[in-house]
């Protein structure tokens, strides 16, 4: 809910500013007129002595490729396989030669306008060619700007002058200038690259043939066909000795290890050696029969015989003799093993070192080979080097002869017929803007540093009351106003109760009438009194009371502004006897105050003779006896007052009436004083029912432009009718 209700005054207030701009845009909206007036005055009489500048622009066609003549034959630039990037640095360089120096110096060389006064105004005199030269090439290149066609192939070049034909020719140059100098700076890119590929050609057919020399020695000296043949047989040679190196020294190894095995017979016996040469002798497995038969014997005869019995020494000689047998034998066998040891290792030797020789021959085959096969490369290499420079070599000599320009004239510049600037049209609508702006500034400033009352919504806006009443300017004859003057003022609204004035009193009195129709306390005593003087309050006071005096009301009108007093002048009333009289004088009856005016049911009590005491005099219990009794005479008592912020003797009057009119002069009753009159009618619960604003201009509001419709339609009914209508109004019939 806290949410809605900010939401909804956030709306309220963004409404109540925007109805304050809009009511005051309507008040001051002659100044607006008059600044956005003057501000497209300025810009026309500105425009009409700015000089016309227009602008001619050509347009030129610049391709990724040239045309090609000859489908096989490459050009020597060629951006169409390049990226977007690269391309777009492309076209950036192209702009930049556009506006370059070299091309507005061969422009105004074709066109012989160096001292043109179109381009650069009068002729400077001491100035020497070079220097010439230099400074207005430069200056013309300024003034070329090239822009490219977004997502296009297209350059476009304008050139502004005031001269259109002027301008229209130096764009078509420019153009013309850039297409020849392109293909021009192509062709020299062609001969120098012709120039530079000869001698690198020459350059590398020097290297080609100093490489094809060399070879052909090389070939010479080895006689590389026998060398290629000699190389496969050395590779099988080598082969074959590989295999038998390793096959003699399997053999080798199982040779040593037998005869590694058989040495061991001294030590182990011929039962601890486990070899076949041994193992499988018949003559050592006889023996080792023998031998274990007689060492068993022997072992017999140790036990039954002694040392010295012959048995047992024949025993042992006969084991004696087996055991040399077997030593025997065994050497034998050893022997032989070793032969074969031996000729395994002679064996071995003898193809190690023909695997060697084979080794040695095969990389030094192998070196030679390399050696041979490197400048094979390298007179590959120069070969396809010079066979690729004399392609382009002669690519470039087709090129040269039949160049194409990858940049064309697209459009030709025509002449221009309307200017580029100044665009009248948008600086008018600038200047108008401009001036509504400056106009709504000012306005602004206008409104705030007017503290004034202006109109009805200001007048509510202030003091947050209803504005009964807007009664437009009466007219007063002379500078300083006499009597009669003022007199013609107050009771204009009779004299003339067809006008527009008299209306608006009439609604007034309408407001007043319904207020008190409407009240539980019936509005039957009026006291007006404004801010400060000179505000119209009397006027206002009088104009009422003839209002409701025309509506058959009995009105009596009191002028208790005892310090200016003026109804009586203003009525041709007699001035010695009036409210002072009655206040001061107990002996005095309300008959003899009471005066009757010329008005119909209009009676006044003047102010009399005026009283050194008017407050105190005010104070009087007399004066609620004079209310009481006129109480019961008259309909409607309406009391004139001193202004508030003047004097207090409203503020003392105010709690003996019904009701109270603050009365405010527009354009001259500040703020200020409305709320400082109307906090201290407050201060005193003073019955304050509204505001009236007077002295309004007619035409200064759009409600008061109506005049028309009043004159024309409304004012057409007759006077009695009028009459009538009010009557009614007064009645309560509607």
């Amino acid at each position: 809910m806290r949410t809605n209700g900010t939401l909804m005054n956030a709306r309220d207030s963004e409404s109540t500013v925007f109805t304050w701009l809009l009511r005051t845009l309507r008040t001051w909206w002659w100044v607006l007129i008059l600044v956005a007036a003057v501000a497209v005055g300025v810009a026309y009489a500105v425009l009409d002595r700015v000089q016309p500048v227009y602008r001619a622009t050509a347009t030129v066609l610049v391709s990724p490729t040239a045309p090609r003549v000859l489908d096989d034959v490459k050009e020597v630039v060629d951006l169409a396989e390049a990226g977007r990037r690269d391309f777009d640095e492309y076209m950036q360089t192209q702009l930049d030669i556009i506006k370059s120096q070299g091309v507005s110096e061969e422009v105004l060389d074709s066109l012989d306008l160096w001292a043109d006064p179109r381009l650069f105004g009068a002729d400077p005199g001491d100035e020497d060619a070079q220097t010439m030269r230099l400074v207005r090439s430069s200056d013309l290149a300024g003034r070329i700007k090239p822009r490219r066609v977004i997502d296009a192939l297209i350059i476009q070049i304008p050139f502004e002058h005031r001269d259109p034909v002027l301008s229209a020719l130096m764009a078509n140059e420019f153009a013309r200038v850039y297409v020849d100098q392109n293909l021009e700076s192509k062709r020299d890119v062609l001969t120098q690259a012709r120039v530079e590929l000869e001698r690198v050609l020459t350059q590398a057919k020097t290297q080609k043939a100093d490489v094809e020399e060399r070879a052909e020695l090389f070939e010479q000296q080895n006689d590389m066909a026998a060398a290629e043949t000699r190389r496969a047989e050395v590779a099988r040679e080598r082969e074959f000795y590989n295999r038998k190196v390793l096959e003699s020294r399997a053999k080798l190894v199982e040779a040593e290890a037998q005869l590694a095995e058989a040495e061991r017979v001294g030590t182990r016996g011929i039962y601890g050696v486990a070899i076949p040469e041994v193992m499988g002798s018949p003559v050592l497995n006889a023996l080792k029969v023998s031998h274990s038969g007689l060492r068993n014997d022997v072992s017999e005869l140790e036990i039954t015989f002694l040392e010295k019995h012959p048995k047992l020494l024949g025993a042992k000689h006969k084991l004696t003799q087996v055991q040399a047998a077997i030593a025997s034998e065994t050497r034998g066998i050893v022997r032989s093993i070793r032969a074969k040891a031996d000729a395994s290792r002679a064996e071995f030797e003898q193809f190690s070192a023909q695997f060697e020789v084979a080794r040695k021959e095969d990389e030094a085959l192998g070196l030679l080979m390399d050696g041979y096969e490197k400048i094979q490369k390298e007179l590959k290499e120069q070969t396809a080097r010079f066979d690729r420079l004399r392609k382009r070599y002669d690519d470039t000599a087709l090129t040269g002869g039949t160049a194409m320009n990858n940049v064309r004239m697209l459009d030709r510049a025509l002449v221009p017929q309307i200017p580029v600037w100044p665009r009248r049209t948008m600086i008018l609508a600038a200047a108008s803007l401009l001036g509504l702006l400056l106009g709504v500034a000012l306005v602004l400033l206008l409104e705030r540093s007017d503290t004034t009352i202006r109109d009805k919504a200001h007048a509510e806006e202030v003091l947050d009351i209803p504005c009964l009443g807007v009664i437009p300017t009466i007219p007063v004859i002379g500078a300083t106003p006499d009597i009669a003057a003022v007199r013609t003022r107050d009771l204009y609204v009779f004299d003339h109760h067809l006008s527009e004035p008299a209306e608006q009193v009439r609604t007034l009195r309408t407001n007043l009438l319904f207020l008190g129709a409407g009240s539980d306390r019936k509005l039957k005593t009026l006291l007006v009194t404004s801010a400060l003087p000179e505000e119209g309050k009397t006027t206002i006071a009088i104009q009422t009371s003839v209002t409701l005096a025309t509506a058959d009301e009995r009105v009596i009108l009191i002028e208790a502004d005892m310090r200016r007093p003026r109804i009586a002048a203003t009525l041709n009333l007699a001035e010695d006897r009036g409210l002072s009289t009655f206040l001061a004088a107990p002996d005095t009856r309300i008959e003899d105050v009471i005066q009757h005016s010329h008005i119909p049911n209009l009676d006044v009590i003047p102010c009399g003779a005026i009283p050194p005491n008017p407050a105190e005099l005010l104070n009087h219990l007399r004066l609620n006896v004079l209310l009481a009794r006129l109480h019961e005479r008259y309909d409607k008592i309406v009391i004139d007052s001193p202004p508030v912020n003047a004097v207090s003797d409203a503020l003392v009057m105010a709690s003996r009436v019904d009701g109270l009119l603050l009365v405010a002069k527009a354009k001259r009753t500040t703020a200020d004083a409305l709320r400082a009159a109307y906090s201290a009618l407050r201060n005193v619960n003073a019955p304050l029912i509204g505001t009236v604003l007077n002295d309004v201009h007619r035409g200064s509001l759009g409600y008061y432009r109506k005049g028309k419709y009043y004159r024309a339609g409304y004012y057409k009914r007759s006077p009695e009718e009028l009459e009538a209508q009010a009557r009614r109004v007064a009645g309560g019939d509607t």
